[in-house]
């Protein structure tokens, strides 16, 4: 008897030994570690947003071509009223550029464009032509005090930029993308703030 008493004692005492005394306390964590972990999670989103975002590739450059300088223009001294007929000869650029250079004459009929200042000061306008029946282009320069008529190609399109002077102020108007389609007059009007363009 005494050697079972034995035995199970030991077998109390082995059993015990196996099974937890208490219960193990629940891990805590300190300010610190919290920060350190929210800093570690915010960068490694960070990096894989990086990783996701697709790479900016460098669009191909032109070259650029450098564009075409205009005559300078001469001062606005301006006459009341101009009246310039078509030459028949057609003037020599000396090479270069065809378009850099007066348009006297071209292939087809011709039409009537008058520019009317009502900017109240002199100007000095100038008109870039080009023919849309035979190609040909240049321009015509004037000096204005009041209007100018004067022959143009029937078919055309044609720029405007002028240089206006008055008592107080110098500036500048221009209007591009004018075209015309019948040999009738048209009818540029400089004003102010800027340039109006009447048909027939």
């Amino acid at each position: 008897m005494k050697k079972i008493a034995f035995l199970i004692l030991v077998g109390a005492v082995l059993l015990s030994a196996c099974g937890p005394a208490t219960p193990p306390p629940t891990p805590t964590m300190s300010i610190a570690d919290i920060q350190a972990t929210s800093v570690s999670m915010v960068w490694t989103m960070v990096a894989q947003t990086q990783a996701a975002m697709p790479t900016a590739t460098p669009l191909p450059t032109e070259t650029p071509t450098p564009l075409p300088t205009n005559t300078p223009l001469p001062s606005p001294t301006g006459s009341s009223l101009l009246v310039i007929n078509t030459p028949t000869t057609a003037a020599s650029t000396g090479g270069g550029d065809p378009c850099n250079g007066p348009l006297n004459s071209w292939v087809g009929k011709s039409g009537r464009l008058a520019i009317e200042n009502q900017t109240g000061g002199k100007v000095t306008v100038t008109v870039f032509m080009k023919s849309n029946r035979g190609g040909e282009c240049g321009y015509k320069t004037f000096q204005l005090g009041n209007s100018v008529v004067f022959d143009r190609p029937e078919l055309m399109c044609f720029s405007v930029y002028a240089w206006v002077t008055t008592k107080k102020t110098t500036y500048t108007l221009e209007r591009y993308g004018l075209c015309t389609n019948n040999p009738d007059k048209y009818t540029v009007i400089l004003m102010e703030k800027g340039i109006k363009f009447e048909g027939p």
